[in-house]
């Protein structure tokens, strides 16, 4: 394909100062003039496709040359394949490798703007979900304020565990979300029961049950939140299929839910309740680890034993 300098220099200089979406578009724009460029997108590794369907150029990440066109891969700072650039030529009018040299760097700087877009996307988001954590928050300290310490409380540990566990960043978060709210439907049960300092009687103990349910429908009723439902239903299912609401058994339950069950249980031995008073970190330690596999998942108990002792 013949090399046109003047205009490939003045548009290698609107790219240079390019701060939006719309510099892109103009880019490719005068790109799709000059080179014949097409771009498709993909939205994950598994081959999910957005728009139009990938080459094997968004598959394999390399650049492919067929018969008279070349595909440039878009890659993320990560290393997540994302599209391609595709240029086409003819028999009369084939490819130079200076154009492919210039699908190369517009192919970085167009995965670097989208990939901003998309960090400045999922800020946005955890802002919005942290606004509506902060306000369930404050109606269950304005309900119980011990319910909120605790929850607080929680927080820190579940987070820690998650890490620990080697879980993803956004797993992480929503450990914190979850370990935050997985007492919110207590703001349906009667003071007098969250306030009792004797044991509860059957029907008490049913209406506490109902928590994670109430909890759960509260979450899912906030677009922000709606995610974190399951995990907050699950919040008191045992390891052994013995807990509540649904019964789940071992790996059906979320791990985020075992994570935090296992936090709130150590928090709640550690604490002054209505009923009882504290038991202390080291009989706290040793009823997680004898139920271990029964009541609570074992890799959330180790993880949370090596938190422990990483900060005695």
């Amino acid at each position: 394909m013949p090399y046109n300098a003047d205009r490939t220099g003045g548009l290698f200089a609107e790219l240079a100062v390019h701060d939006s979406r719309e510099g892109i578009k103009r880019a490719l724009a005068a790109a799709e003039e000059l080179l014949e460029l097409r771009i498709d997108y993909r939205s994950d590794w598994s081959g999910e496709r957005v728009g139009r369907s990938v080459s094997r150029a968004g598959r394999t990440g390399q650049i492919r040359r067929d018969d008279d066109a070349v595909a440039v891969p878009l890659r993320y700072a990560d290393g997540r394949l994302v599209g391609e650039l595709r240029c086409k030529g003819s028999d009369t009018d084939p490819i130079s490798d200076r154009d492919i040299a210039f699908l190369q760097v517009l192919a970085r700087i167009v995965a670097g703007q989208l990939e901003a877009e998309e960090e400045e996307l999922e800020r946005r988001r955890l802002h919005a979900e942290s606004l509506g954590v902060q306000a369930l928050l404050a109606a269950i300290d304005a309900r119980d304020h011990y319910t909120g310490d605790h929850s607080k409380s929680v927080v820190s540990l579940s987070a820690q565990v998650a890490r620990r566990m080697d879980l993803t960043t956004r797993q992480i978060v929503e450990a914190e979300q979850v370990a935050l709210l997985h007492d919110v439907g207590k703001v349906a049960v009667p003071d007098h029961i969250l306030q009792k300092p004797g044991p509860l009687d059957e029907h008490e103990r049913k209406l506490i049950e109902e928590h994670p349910v109430v909890g759960a429908k509260i979450v899912r009723s906030i677009a922000g939140l709606a995610h974190l439902a399951p995990a907050i239903r699950a919040g008191h299912e045992r390891w052994d299929g013995r807990g509540y609401p649904d019964g789940l058994v071992g790996e059906d339950i979320p791990v985020i839910s075992r994570i935090t069950f296992v936090c709130d249980a150590f928090d709640a031995m550690t604490s002054n309740r209505p009923y009882r008073r504290s038991l202390g970190i080291d009989r706290a330690r040793r009823e997680l680890e004898s139920h271990a596999d029964s009541q609570f998942c074992s890799k959330s108990v180790h993880a949370l034993m090596s938190v422990l002792d990483q900060a005695a």
